[in-house]
């Protein structure tokens, strides 16, 4: 990352934001015109790998952020320039244990912005659950080297029976996923529910 900021022009500019996690990038609750920026991101993804089907438009993957957006549930990366943000690099989608999303840009990944997103969205958290595709053998790498166990599998076409809800993924490997309604998936792949518990002191 080349980009750089100081931490006095990254707060002033931003007096509602999540104080910045480096000098150059802050984290902040998504507003309604970030929606393109994220949903870009997840397309992005999908058109990265050759085992999601793509079975929404970039239309409609853009309304589906703007949705989560209007929930609440996402909070963005942003980068930063010397004196204002350049563009938005990754975001999570977390409602209540469920965390929904999480994505990194695909050039940004590899700098530990997704463990940066992952920590922020544990904060003040005692559990959360996800669910990844079973072919993101990336994600499931990410997730178990953050201390999240597997619990269940199922065959991601509503005969196995589950409880979950979500879209889950990972930029920081590089990975992403839209997940399970609990019964099936919109894309019928197996899947994976994992877990995470904050350790007792």
């Amino acid at each position: 990352m080349t980009t750089s900021a100081t931490t006095s022009a990254t707060t002033s500019a931003t007096s509602s934001a999540i104080p910045p996690v480096t000098p150059c990038v802050i984290l902040r609750k998504a507003r309604s015109t970030d929606a393109g920026k994220v949903g870009t991101i997840l397309s992005d993804f999908i058109d990265s790998v050759d085992w999601m089907p793509r079975i929404h438009t970039r239309a409609e993957d853009i309304a589906h952020a703007g949705r989560m957006i209007d929930q609440g549930w996402v909070v963005v990366a942003e980068e930063w320039g010397k004196q204002a943000p350049v563009r938005i690099a990754g975001f999570y989608a977390r409602d209540g244990v469920d965390l929904n999303a999480l994505y990194v840009a695909a050039d940004a990944r590899g700098a530990g912005l997704g463990t940066t997103l992952l920590d922020h969205a544990r904060d003040g958290q005692d559990r959360l659950e996800i669910w990844t595709f079973q072919a993101n053998t990336g994600a499931q790498r990410f997730y178990e080297r953050h201390g999240f166990a597997e619990e269940t599998r199922t065959d991601g076409t509503g005969d196995s029976g589950t409880d979950g809800t979500g879209d889950t993924g990972t930029g920081d490997t590089g990975t992403g996923d839209t997940g399970t309604d609990g019964r099936a998936n919109d894309e019928h792949l197996p899947d994976i529910r994992y877990v995470w518990k904050r350790p007792k002191p």
